[in-house]
């Protein structure tokens, strides 16, 4: 399953979901700019599932500590592994970006 994938297999995805789109898209600046929003879509999800999200620190602490061990440890993996999907879309969006082709 996805939470199973080491962070090198998730790089790997997460380098082939950029492919698909410029396979699809044509290389253009949109293939670039649909990579960035499907990584920054990876990353938010990663921030949801982490609870990196709350509206403030008393309730993260107190959802921190009243989940399980093992509740959190998957959690972990679960946001770990979308992060590292959403990492290469993100790079590649903002070297595109900072070089001003974007």
């Amino acid at each position: 399953m996805i939470a199973s994938l080491s962070p090198k297999a998730s790089l790997i995805v997460g380098i082939l979901i950029p492919l698909v789109i410029t396979v699809f898209t044509g290389y253009n600046a949109k293939a670039v700019g649909y990579s960035f929003f499907v990584g920054l879509a990876f990353w938010v999800i990663s921030g949801l599932i982490q609870g990196a999200m709350g509206s403030s620190g008393d309730k993260i602490r107190a959802h921190y500590y009243s989940t399980p061990e093992n509740d959190r440890t998957e959690r972990s993996r679960w946001a770990s592994t979308f992060f590292y999907i959403g990492l290469p879309g993100m790079i590649m969006g903002l070297v595109y970006l900072y070089n001003g082709w974007f």
